[in-house]
């Protein structure tokens, strides 16, 4: 009788925990969808990858709206309709989904050529966590950290898609995908004198040097132009979806705070 009764209250248990479980799944899961605040090309980015796009962008776009708008520091708002019904805050909302959208795009093709192998904000977020726990180990075993020790969201996103761009710039150049000829490298060394000046030890005056002796740096400086024009075209034709367009309007307030 009394082990009928434990295996009863065992059977109850075991049902309430899976319940729990369950429960638990799909709360995470709904929170994680509800992070969601657009797609790109049916690829999702989260609320922190667009916030760290706001934060990145905002001093630069504050900027060049009080240059461009002859505006004073005083007299400034988030709020000031800049043109015909659109407020900085929504020229810097476009230029935050546009950079975003960029950064995503960049993984997605990172990804097609196998680069990386989950471009998901959870992965991301893991990868994250691995690379510090590393970094941390490292520096307390007394070996060598290149750079911080502990990355924050915004410095480790900078940091993978930095890679990913010198990594998905040489599979495209190798597979002619970007190509450059002599014409062009000339225009660019022309387009850029003032980059490729050295002092003269005597006379203490820069001197252009000739292009042969720095065409390696020219082709490099080219061919960094040529796949920011294809990046910024493939951007362009993506398909951006918006989950929910009223939440970037909070999202921009939450960055700006």
């Amino acid at each position: 009788m009394r082990c009928t009764r434990d295996k009863r209250v065992l059977l109850i248990l075991t049902s309430a925990l899976i319940l729990i479980v369950s429960l638990i799944f799909i709360v995470s899961k709904l929170n994680k969808n509800d992070s969601i605040v657009l797609y790109v090309n049916e690829e999702p980015v989260y609320e922190e990858e667009l916030l760290n796009s706001i934060k990145y962008l905002s001093s630069s776009v504050r900027n060049e709206i009080m240059r461009t708008y002859k505006i004073e520091s005083d007299e400034f708002s988030w709020d000031k309709e800049i043109l015909e019904n659109q407020t900085a805050g929504d020229i810097l909302k476009n230029k935050a989904i546009e950079k975003s959208t960029y950064e995503k795009l960049l993984q997605i093709k990172a990804k097609e050529y196998r680069l990386i192998n989950n471009i998901d904000y959870k992965s991301i977020k893991e990868e994250l966590d691995k690379e510090n726990k590393s970094r941390i180990e490292d520096k307390s075993n007394n070996k060598i950290v290149y750079g911080t020790t502990i990355f924050d969201f915004s410095e480790y996103y900078q940091y993978i898609n930095t890679n990913l761009s010198i990594q998905l710039r040489k599979v495209l150049t190798d597979n002619k995908t970007l190509e450059i000829s002599d014409k062009e490298l000339e225009l660019v060394y022309e387009n850029n004198k003032e980059m490729f000046q050295s002092e003269n030890d005597e006379t203490g005056k820069l001197e252009l040097l000739p292009f042969e002796m720095v065409k390696s740096s020219v082709m490099d400086m080219g061919l960094n132009e040529k796949f920011n024009q294809y990046m910024n075209k493939e951007a362009k034709k993506a398909s951006v979806k918006f989950k929910d367009e009223r939440r970037l309007d909070d999202l921009l307030k939450n960055g700006l705070t």
